[in-house]
């Protein structure tokens, strides 16, 4: 089980970076950095089985706008990307502590 002090922290430092690194910038390093920030966001909620269905197409597209120097779209689509990561690791959490109230005693 996750612990929910350690999601809290992950949220927290999504919320710093969000700041940063994705919001605006059109740097390709930036972009990468970013990118790999919410890749591992991701990786994090799949290894709870928490991923949402979208969001690695929503990184799949961020990558191809980069590549083709959109970088406003790319950096937007990271956004929406991470604040799928973000809840998905929320929900994650919710779940850890609800799931008690429906089993039957």
């Amino acid at each position: 089980m996750i612990r929910i002090g350690i999601l809290l922290t992950v949220m927290a430092a999504c919320a710093a970076a969000a700041s940063g690194a994705v919001a605006g910038e059109a740097d390709t390093g930036d972009f990468d950095r970013a990118f790999a920030e919410v890749a591992e966001l991701r990786a994090r909620a799949a290894e709870i089985g928490h991923e949402w269905l979208g969001t690695g197409k929503l990184l799949q597209a961020a990558r191809e706008a980069a590549a083709s120097g959109d970088m406003a779209r790319a950096n937007q689509l990271l956004l929406d990307a991470r604040a799928d990561c973000v809840l998905a690791l929320e929900q994650a959490g919710r779940e850890e502590v609800a799931w008690k109230t429906r089993v039957l005693r």
